[in-house]
């Protein structure tokens, strides 16, 4: 879970940050792979969100007005801030970066168990870039694909396999009786 997905839980939301990690989003692939290694694409949105007015907002109307507002007056200056972050973060690839710990131990916690279970899921679905966002999309298209590959397999047979029905004593070897009179106590006669 990233900042801006805790300040949606607390009930506002800066609407640079989603069109920034949109755009980060959209150049990081065109990195080459060994650049794109060593850097946290949260880095480069942190460098260009300082570059960039906020714009809260804590309702619906007004997160669209602010919506409106950055993608019509500040759509350039969130590319340039952006490609000015990519720049500058890779004049120094290998340096190595520290989250911020939380100060609430329980959010800490959430989001680690969030983050995990990400991981779990990405590992389940093959699918390496899958993201809370692109979650509920690959599941039922898994699940789809889930329930299609179980129709085309043929019905299973009716037939009788030993072993499989009625009692597990059913194909077990019975002792020998030691008498005549023991034969007719046997486990078989006795219905």
């Amino acid at each position: 879970m990233n900042a801006a997905q805790i300040a949606y839980a607390k009930g506002y939301r800066n609407a640079m940050e989603m069109l920034v990690a949109e755009e980060v989003k959209r150049l990081f692939p065109k990195l080459s792979p060994n650049i794109a290694r060593h850097i946290s694409p949260i880095e480069i949105e942190t460098y260009a969100l300082n570059r960039l007015p906020a714009l809260y907002a804590s309702s619906q109307r007004g997160w669209n007005f602010q919506q409106r507002r950055a993608q019509d007056e500040l759509k350039q200056a969130i590319a340039t801030a952006v490609q000015q972050a990519f720049a500058a973060v890779q004049l120094d690839p290998l340096r190595l970066s520290q989250p911020i710990p939380f100060e609430d131990k329980q959010t800490q916690q959430e989001l680690e168990a969030a983050q995990t279970a990400l991981k779990e899921v990405r590992h389940l679905l093959n699918a390496p870039n899958l993201t809370w966002q692109s979650l509920l999309p690959a599941l039922k298209q898994h699940l789809s694909a889930d329930n299609t590959s179980q129709q085309e397999q043929p019905p299973r047979s009716r037939q009788w396999r030993p072993g499989t029905y009625g009692s597990s004593a059913a194909w077990q070897r019975k002792l020998e009786p030691s008498s005549a009179a023991d034969i007719w106590s046997n486990d078989w006669y006795s219905h």
